[in-house]
């Protein structure tokens, strides 16, 4: 089963939370990620316009069939893919991983990679020739590195796997809902507030009102007074003093600039990275008409050439420039491999005879083999 958290979303995430290939427990119910259905389903995404997908991993891997299929489907894609490893990336799991456009972890993720099981050694070792070609491409390790890291089923926390080019970044997704807060009750101005409750207690006479004075400050019900008063000497000496506070309050407050300026370089980079990414597309381009340009000049040259000395026709001339483009080397070795097709120059016959007499060209002919024999001779 498919789950994609917002599918309405510019880009929706899916999440590979299960083992990788479709299997029936005993009661015939189905469990685990087809591949051929996720691949069905990010087509499905793909051709709905969306700026791009992220894929969340947490899986113990699994069919390596199946793997192969979700890990060609994310290459395959025609809008960015990235994938991001949320928990553990065991075995094909970490096989997908490697798949997406940029590669995150989160910094408690894992990733385990093992060599394949569950078949004849001829077959393991055909499917893990593929699996190191799949890995090693983006990653810090030769293929005989990995082949080494597989042997020794190898865990490789956030830091390795940045460290080798397993991920591109490590990313906290912690959101700002489930950041840590500080607690009413280990707050400075809770502890003013227990004091104060501690001193409008002492002002009464009441049972009532000492017995709860006694529990606020944990003592028992039968306290004495000098216990009350030891109880509250200890929590004002628990509370920091007003320089203290002073030095609390000014580190939060420079704490909250050095982050809305941080936040504000952050916000420039990205544009500066957009301008760049821009500037450098629009280069390439021009670079790209330049190189089409001098090649079409460079074509045009070679065949004018070519027609000069009598290799090709002019009439041909566009078809040839344009096969020298799509091909430069095969078609110049073809034009350099050309005879002169002119025919030889038309023979003045008209006074061949001699005296202004015409001669027969067959006698013509004749006389100019005697000719050549002779000289021959001569030579000889």
């Amino acid at each position: 089963m498919i789950f994609c958290k917002n599918e309405n979303d510019e880009i929706p995430v899916l999440q590979i939370y299960d083992v990788i290939g479709e299997t029936k427990d005993e009661n015939g119910t189905l469990s685990g990620i087809s591949g051929k259905e996720f691949a069905d389903y990010l087509s499905s995404i793909e051709n709905k316009g969306k700026k791009g997908i992220e894929i969340h991993i947490n899986s113990l891997g699994g069919s390596i069939l199946d793997g192969m299929t979700i890990y060609s489907a994310i290459k395959s894609c025609s809008i960015p893919v990235d994938t991001v490893c949320v928990g553990i990336a065991v075995s094909m799991a970490g096989v997908i991983l490697q798949a997406g456009r940029t590669r995150k972890m989160v910094p408690w993720g894992q990733v385990m990679l093992h060599n394949p099981s569950g078949g004849d050694s001829k077959e393991l070792d055909t499917l893990k020739e593929t699996l190191i070609k799949m890995l090693c491409p983006r990653t810090g390790f030769s293929e005989a590195e990995m082949s080494d890291l597989m042997d020794e089923t190898s865990w490789l926390n956030a830091e390795a796997s940045l460290k080798n080019k397993l991920i591109d970044e490590i990313a906290d997704i912690t959101t700002d809902a489930n950041l840590p807060r500080i607690t009413e009750k280990t707050t400075p101005q809770a502890a003013y507030k227990k004091l104060l409750e501690v001193v409008n207690s002492i002002h009464t006479t009441k049972t009532e009102n000492m017995k709860g004075l006694a529990s606020l400050l944990e003592l028992p019900e039968s306290a004495s007074e000098k216990d009350f008063i030891k109880a509250i000497k200890a929590l004002k000496n628990e509370l920091p003093s007003k320089d203290e506070m002073d030095k609390l309050s000014e580190a939060i407050l420079s704490k909250e600039k050095e982050l809305a300026e941080l936040k504000e370089k952050y916000a420039k980079m990205e544009e500066d990275c957009k301008c760049a990414k821009l500037e450098a597309e629009t280069l390439k381009s021009k670079r790209q008409e330049a190189e089409a340009l001098a090649l079409k000049m460079e074509a045009e040259n070679i065949v004018n050439e070519a027609v000069k000395t009598g290799k090709l026709k002019a009439e041909a001339k566009a078809a040839w420039v344009d096969l020298y483009v799509a091909d430069k080397e095969r078609t110049r070795s073809l034009i350099d491999g050309l005879s002169s097709y002119r025919a030889a120059a038309k023979l003045n016959v008209e006074n061949a005879g001699g005296a202004g007499r015409p001669m027969n060209i067959g006698s013509y002919m004749a006389e100019k083999r005697r000719e050549a024999e002779e000289q021959n001779k001569k030579r000889k």
